[in-house]
């Protein structure tokens, strides 16, 4: 059986991304934020939501994708790269969850039906009490007995299709200003690594942290390699990247929506709550979170 583990499900030979010593903090454009009643809090103001297209000019999209990342020059000791961490669901990517979507994709397909649908949420009742989806993070019984390559080709056939259109072009212009700073950009979600790969690949991200499943023969057994990059998990994944890459967390960014992001986004010095849910908005202002949305 392969050996669970904390390193990058898939981490380019040249990684981490070229780096400027001594990047100020990004700074919010006066447009994008407006002051709330609370003075730690920042909301974002609304913006009419509108196709992907019809914000981004395809060149520059293009030209984000085919980013390549070279290595960098060697680092004095008393030197530190500034990382940049992204959650994907509900962050860049606003709205549910990629994976219901694939789940769906599948659905229609025909690879997965009922007996997988039954299969998960029996074993999700029988982990309750509390009420909660947690189990089903844990397991991918959809896909046990299913082959690998298969799912992942259907994986990247989703992702191209449906996933890539959906990004948030504030999110696309955050991550680029980061990729531009010469930041250690990872996308850390609790997403199949299969799905959050080729997603990566397409904005030109070199480390990603998504949910490793584990695969006997060419099959998937439905069991999921711990950590989770989610919860305690999530912040385990950063603080392992930042010690592999000598990031000083202080001045480095996280980004994400909801509970399971608590433990990554405390761990930096500029964390960004983003299109808040389950509460975590109200935990956003306990701690003196800026708020944002990314439509």
């Amino acid at each position: 059986m392969p050996k669970a583990g904390l390193e990058p499900a898939w981490v380019s030979p040249h990684a981490p991304q070229t780096c400027v010593s001594a990047i100020p903090p990004l700074r919010h454009e006066q447009a994008d934020y407006e002051t709330s009643c609370c003075p730690c809090q920042r909301v974002e103001r609304g913006v009419e939501s509108r196709p992907f297209a019809h914000h981004l000019d395809v060149s520059k999209l293009l030209l984000t994708m085919t980013r390549s990342a070279s290595s960098p020059a060697p680092l004095a000791h008393s030197q530190h790269w500034i990382g940049a961490f992204f959650d994907v669901d509900n962050t860049l990517i606003p709205g549910a969850s990629i994976e219901i979507g694939f789940f769906r994709y599948l659905w229609q397909d025909g690879v997965v039906g009922w007996p997988e649908l039954w299969h998960s949420m029996e074993y999700a009742i029988r982990q309750m009490p509390p009420i909660s989806l947690s189990p089903l993070r844990r397991k991918k019984l959809y896909l046990m007995g299913h082959d690998v390559s298969l799912i992942e080709q259907f994986a990247s056939e989703y992702v191209e299709l449906f996933v890539v259109p959906r990004v948030s072009t504030r999110a696309l212009s955050r991550l680029s200003r980061h990729q531009d700073a010469g930041h250690v950009v990872a996308l850390v979600s609790g997403s199949p690594e299969f799905l959050v790969r080729p997603l990566a690949a397409k904005l030109g991200v070199t480390l990603v942290f998504g949910a490793r499943l584990e695969a006997q023969s060419g099959l998937y057994t439905g069991n999921v390699f711990a950590p989770l990059p989610y919860g305690e998990g999530k912040g385990r994944h950063v603080e392992r990247l930042a010690a592999r890459y000598n990031l000083d967390l202080s001045r480095s960014y996280a980004y994400g929506d909801s509970p399971g992001d608590f433990h990554a986004l405390q761990l930096v010095g500029h964390p960004f709550v983003v299109n808040p849910i389950r509460g975590m908005a109200r935990i956003a202002r306990q701690q003196g979170w800026p708020i944002t949305q990314w439509a």
